[in-house]
């Protein structure tokens, strides 16, 4: 997708940068927002449509030997640095994949370069994802390799994260797709509550100190200051006395400030907060429940590749349709959560024979997280419940309607 030279050079939000493709080079112009945080930038090159609103192409050059690039003789070579002159002389930096390259460019064409490995190794990663799409003529020479290393540091911590037992390697272009819009939803679930603490906490005399959920401050919030737009919440059923009643005189002092300082554009930015919070966890719960699906598929395909005599085991294919039970559970070294399908519970006497071996189990169970405690009992115990890691854990994958199956009565007191 190319840009014009006038807005390509004019836009302050964007960042040159340069990659070695399988052919030759080509010159990209980057949206400084998939910049910010280089463990969520492979979440930007995801797939084609989503890298196409932070990627323009500037120019592509093919070399039929990429060691005289920089050489300013020959006729790729000139074409190359033409290209780079034209678009980047006078910006604030070219991102570059290596520190010699960062030398070449800034001693032969007087254009300042940047480079981190830490920054450089996500945005490349990503950027190869998806370059064929971008530069047509490298459609056919990306290969696997080529596209997978180096390796996104921020993608392993994603699988990692969500207890997806796959290497990055072994990723086909569905799932990535699909990893990349949950990790993003995480992202959003977690930026936009702090956005709304932040920026409103103060006027509402910091009532989201005494409410943990995100959805439910989210509520409070709106009410207090968007009342007319707000649905009404009978908060006197929905929390303890006590909360209700803070609410009730943050509402009071709020008076002033939602007459005469709110603004339409902070009214909007409520409200649109209040609906991401509310839908954004079930459509990040079923995202979740896909990508785990995908993921024992996927393993099973892998599992028959490495041993073609090994006997066919079952595609979860049945939990598709079927509905969950999110459960703790405390684990040697800490606690984990899962979806546990609805239909194991109807026959508790039986209930075991679903869990005989790991693939049996594979039919019934997802994994959804896990968080290592030092101190089980510091977990349980603490003064205010669960030790932070693990509430975030819980806070995260509960939702304040969702009922947690936890194990005694102990845990009950201390996260539900």
């Amino acid at each position: 997708m190319a840009m014009d030279d006038e807005y390509a050079y004019i836009n302050p939000e964007r960042t040159r940068t340069l990659l070695e493709t399988p052919s030759g080079f080509a010159l990209f112009d980057v949206d400084d927002d998939a910049l910010k945080e280089a463990d969520d930038t492979w979440v930007y090159f995801r797939d084609v449509d989503t890298a196409k609103n932070v990627m323009f192409t500037l120019g592509f050059v093919k070399f039929d030997d990429k060691t005289t690039a920089w050489d300013g003789q020959t006729g790729p070579s000139n074409e190359l640095i033409r290209l780079i002159r034209r678009y980047c002389k006078g910006r604030k930096h070219l991102i570059v994949q290596s520190a010699d390259i960062k030398v070449i460019i800034e001693e032969k064409l007087n254009v300042k370069c940047s480079y981190d490995k830490n920054v450089v190794d996500e945005l490349v990663w990503g950027m190869k994802n998806v370059l064929r799409e971008f530069i047509l003529q490298e459609k056919y020479n990306v290969t696997r390799e080529y596209r997978c290393l180096p390796v996104s540091k921020g993608l392993k911590q994603c699988l990692k994260d969500h207890l997806i037992n796959l290497s990055t390697t072994e990723l086909d272009a569905n799932f990535i797709p699909k990893i990349g819009l949950l990790h993003y939803l995480n992202i959003t679930l977690k930026q936009v509550p702090r956005m709304l603490r932040e920026s409103y906490g103060d006027h509402v005399c910091r009532i989201g100190e005494h409410i943990k959920s995100n959805s439910m401050y989210a509520r409070v919030l709106a009410r207090i200051l968007v009342p007319e737009l707000a649905p009404e919440y009978d908060f006197c059923k929905m929390l303890s006395p006590d909360l209700a009643l803070k609410i009730q005189e943050a509402d009071k002092s709020a008076t002033k400030y939602r007459d005469e300082q709110l603004t339409m554009h902070d009214r909007e930015i409520i409200m649109g907060a209040l609906s991401i919070l509310l839908s954004v966890p079930k459509q990040r719960d079923d995202i979740m429940i896909c990508v785990k699906l995908m993921e024992a598929e996927m393993c099973t395909r892998l599992m028959l590749l490495e041993d073609p005599h090994e006997k066919f085991v079952r595609v979860p294919t049945n939990l598709k349709h079927s509905t969950f039970r999110r459960t703790l559970l405390e684990t040697p070294s800490g606690f984990a959560i899962f979806d546990v399908n609805e239909d194991v519970f109807r026959w508790p006497r039986h209930m075991w024979v679903r869990f005989i071996d790991a693939r049996e189990a594979r039919q019934v169970v997802l994994a959804l997280g896990f968080v290592n405690v030092k101190d089980n009992s510091i977990a349980q115990n603490s003064y205010d419940g669960p030790g932070q890691e693990l509430s975030s854990l819980i806070l995260n994958l509960c939702g304040h309607d969702t009922k947690l199956i936890v194990q005694d009565d102990a845990h009950r007191g201390k996260t539900c």
